[in-house]
């Protein structure tokens, strides 16, 4: 295949360019053992319209990212395949680090195409969503009924956002204020 042709490239360089990654990895571990130890959370972590029957791509992700941690991967496969990635994602992203902190050399990946990844990853979560949607059955609590305290508290950061970003686009067309004489 053609250089131009990789949607990714992999570069060795002197300096760290997603040092992010470490402390998301870091972040994500550390609640995933969490969870191990105490359980789940015991809070309604559901999209807004899990109570209403429909199942969002992520619905099953904290209970697969707690059941991958724990070493059962079936199960977790089985409540949502995106799990077991994330886990050895953040698994592999340990040792990345640890390579760059004893060379000085880090290992940095570049999306160079990203129409091909936008293809192939929304494919993917599309397909995802549908399978997520055929688990209904599995990924509902037994006598789960409707909450709207549920749907709110689910709703409430997705409503903070939008209401920052319109403040932020009113801010940012309105320009500059005019100094006062």
């Amino acid at each position: 295949m053609p250089q131009w042709a990789k949607p990714i490239a992999v570069r060795v360089e002197d300096r760290d360019r997603h040092r992010w990654t470490f402390w998301l990895a870091v972040v994500g571990l550390a609640l995933g053992a969490a969870m191990a130890v105490f359980g789940l959370p015991p809070v309604s972590i559901h999209g807004p319209f899990h109570f209403f029957g429909i199942m969002d791509p992520f619905c099953g992700g904290t209970r697969s990212v707690w059941l991958a941690v724990k070493g059962d991967l079936a199960l977790s496969w089985a409540y949502n395949p995106v799990g077991i990635p994330l886990v050895a994602g953040a698994v592999l992203t340990v040792p990345r680090i640890l390579f760059g902190f004893a060379t000085g050399r880090w290992v940095n990946v570049y999306v160079t195409r990203v129409m091909p990844l936008w293809i192939v990853g929304g494919t993917l979560f599309a397909l995802l969503g549908v399978r997520q949607q055929l688990n209904v059955d599995l990924l509902r609590d037994p006598g789960e009924e409707f909450s709207f305290l549920g749907v709110f508290l689910n709703t409430l950061p997705v409503l903070v956002a939008a209401a920052w970003i319109v403040v932020q686009r009113r801010r940012i067309t309105a320009g500059p204020r005019p100094a006062r004489a």
